[in-house]
């Protein structure tokens, strides 16, 4: 972002981010546009960390994980498929319900729901179908 500045970002300031000045230009715009969407805040958890996995966009300031206040996990995933964000993936477990964002730079977009934490699965009908039948079933997972 210190290439393009935060100048036109309407609803984030820089210390909202983690390492700001590195944070992706296009991610950013994005969750501003859908911050004007929402018409509601939008809170970061997470954007630039360094995790002990074996890939991370966070680790590129590719990504942020973040939730909608006041909107259930299931309207957030909806929200953000309104978006070009190449990565989408939905967990209702975390204390705040919410979403991982990014912007990897793949033409075919990644979605995923992840019903328990370590547990991922393809955001299709049988996985949310499933989740939606019994939803402490996968906390036993």
């Amino acid at each position: 972002m210190k290439t393009l500045g935060w100048g036109p970002i309407r609803h984030f300031k820089p210390d909202e981010f983690q390492d700001p000045d590195r944070m992706c230009a296009t991610l950013v715009r994005q969750l501003d546009d859908m911050r004007e969407r929402a018409g509601r805040q939008v809170r970061i958890h997470c954007s630039f960390e360094l995790r002990d996995t074996d890939f991370s966009w966070h680790s590129y300031h590719r990504a942020v994980d973040c939730h909608i206040e006041g909107l259930h996990w299931f309207d957030q995933l909806l929200m953000a498929c309104w978006f070009p964000f190449t990565g989408v993936g939905a967990y209702p477990w975390w204390n705040n319900p919410g979403l991982h964002l990014d912007s990897r730079p793949i033409q075919a977009a990644a979605r995923w729901l992840s019903p328990a934490k370590g547990v991922y699965l393809p955001l299709n009908w049988a996985s949310l179908a499933g989740y939606l039948k019994d939803p402490e079933a996968w906390k036993r997972t």
